[in-house]
């Protein structure tokens, strides 16, 4: 079957450390891979607004790359 949408809670990132998750800075890419997804963004939605992360975990420094930047714009359209 198919997901329309998916609703996480917060999670303690301190305490994913603890049982030994390192690899996953939090839901975004941990969903992406468990679904084998390449292309993926983080989507805030109420009935008058719609707001799609242009990076996750990144600092503003680090975003360097327009493609980065760009790639949730095209994934949130899809």
């Amino acid at each position: 079957g198919y997901v329309d949408a998916l609703v996480t809670a917060p999670i303690s990132k301190t305490s994913w450390r603890m049982a030994g998750i390192k690899r996953f800075p939090g839901h975004t890419e941990l969903l992406a891979e468990r679904c084998g997804a390449r292309n993926v963004a983080m989507m805030f939605v109420s009935p008058k607004l719609k707001v799609v992360l242009a990076t996750t975990h990144l600092a503003l420094f680090d975003v360097r790359d327009g493609q980065r930047v760009a790639a949730p714009a095209y994934c949130s359209h899809d």
